[in-house]
């Protein structure tokens, strides 16, 4: 963290849709409008905020990363004649969903670099560890075809 001498509260602030997904968290656990009787339909509201919270803190994860690392890239080779190529749209896949950000894109010495991509080991379109993990498990029991099935 850039400052490790922030409360939690004050670092959470910082992330609003993560601010929300904890304070929707807290209205589960509280059950203020009385609609969450069956364990079964608690587990499931749980369930789908911690997956989107999970979905949003890589989110915010992958755009911070990409800024630091296009960041660092420059930096590095400041002394070398590099040329910016732009940003491309990138996207992967995660067990909490699809992860997109705009990847800045240099070449030097007319090879094309891609800090970001490199540096978290992803590719385009690709799925990473944990989702090939998930998918290999389901496809035990089941076909491949049934096991992608069940991930949507």
């Amino acid at each position: 963290m850039k400052n490790k001498n922030c409360s939690l509260e004050e670092k959470i602030k910082k992330y609003p849709q993560i601010h929300q997904r904890f304070e929707l968290l807290i209205d589960i656990i509280e059950d203020a409008e009385g609609e969450l009787d069956k364990a079964n339909a608690a587990e499931e509201r749980v369930i789908q905020e911690l997956q989107q919270m999970g979905k949003e803190a890589l989110q915010h994860w992958a755009n911070e990363k990409e800024i630091q690392k296009a960041r660092q890239f420059r930096e590095i080779n400041k002394q070398d004649v590099i040329k910016n190529k732009g940003k491309k749209k990138i996207y992967w896949y995660t067990t909490y969903g699809e992860i997109s950000i705009c990847e800045s894109r240099f070449t030097k010495n007319n090879i094309l670099d891609r800090p970001f991509s490199y540096s978290a080991d992803i590719q385009c379109r690709g799925y990473s560890v944990p989702l090939q993990r998930r998918m290999t498990d389901f496809g035990a029991d089941d076909s491949f075809a049934k096991a992608s099935a069940k991930m949507d």
